[in-house]
């Protein structure tokens, strides 16, 4: 099974992680690659998961304007990544995806990279994440942001 099935199968599972809530900045935007229609986002809830699974979540109202949720998780290999840039599919993390709330619609990055910056010291990650999704023949998206998450 490879890293990206691990992950989904992960996710898809409901297996809780220890997480704490953080505080932080996201801006950005997210593409709707079948209606080519551009949203700007932001964000104030952020979560930083450690265990088996370590990841950052952000979330904030869906865009798309519907009502719902969404959130960006970012999936590492350790509680603290270190500084560098990640390829989607590359050995050096699990990947990232976007999902849509209630509907439990998860996107799975396809391509793209995240630009990490880890100040271990003040427990803080700042960087740019730009990735595409692609999940058979359903909505496609493409999200463009920068964040700030502090704390652990």
């Amino acid at each position: 099974m490879s890293s990206q099935d691990k992950l989904r199968s992960h996710i898809l599972s409901g297996a809780k992680d220890n997480s704490s809530k953080s505080s932080g900045t996201l801006a950005g935007e997210i593409t709707n690659l079948i209606t080519g229609i551009k949203y700007e986002v932001t964000s104030g809830i952020f979560y930083r998961f450690t265990g088996d699974y370590p990841r950052v979540a952000i979330s904030g109202a869906d865009p798309e304007g519907d009502g719902n949720g969404y959130e960006i998780n970012m999936h590492f290999l350790e509680n603290d990544p270190p500084s560098g840039t990640y390829t989607v599919g590359g050995d050096n993390w699990k990947g990232c995806s976007y999902s849509r709330w209630p509907d439990e619609q998860y996107f799975f990055a396809e391509s793209g990279e995240l630009r990490l910056l880890n100040f271990e010291s003040v427990t803080t990650l700042e960087g740019e994440l730009s990735f595409v999704t692609h999940v058979g023949n359903q909505r496609q998206y493409k999200v463009d942001v920068t964040f700030k998450v502090v704390g652990w």
